[in-house]
């Protein structure tokens, strides 16, 4: 589950939490509490141009543990796939280490920490069952 609060900026506190996404485990892509979500493990906001002018101009790159993948949250609550969980193998298993179109090819291992340097556009992962630290460059 990722929940969300907002800040009321008259009383300057924060609103109580709402469940915002992901309401039970699994690994469905979908908006709010209709996705599903393994283990949302550590996250970073990225400036999304498509968002300019709107209140809230970010999207939310998680690790998603369980599902060995870098999930997407959107403004909206829409939770999309952005890497891993590439080619299963033969088993049906989408773990593992192979490098690759993130969407199509990539495999993680529990990742574990992601952080995005903007000036480079490229993200970093840290995979805790690999050992490494893994890059994503956007063009």
């Amino acid at each position: 589950r990722i929940y969300k609060s907002m800040y009321n900026w008259d009383p300057r506190e924060l609103q109580p939490a709402i469940i915002f996404a992901g309401d039970a485990a699994g690994d469905v892509d979908a908006i709010g509490t209709s996705a599903r979500i393994g283990r949302a493990y550590q996250g970073v906001f990225v400036k999304n141009a498509n968002y300019a002018g709107q209140a809230d101009e970010y999207d939310f790159y998680f690790c998603d543990q369980n599902n060995h993948s870098i999930r997407i949250l959107s403004p909206t609550g829409m939770v999309t796939t952005f890497a891993g969980k590439g080619s299963p193998t033969p088993d049906g298993s989408k773990t593992g280490y192979i490098d690759g179109d993130p969407r199509l090819e990539a495999r993680f291992n529990q990742p574990s920490g992601i952080d995005y340097d903007v000036e480079n556009k490229t993200f970093y992962i840290a995979e805790r069952v690999n050992k490494r630290i893994r890059t994503i460059t956007v063009e």
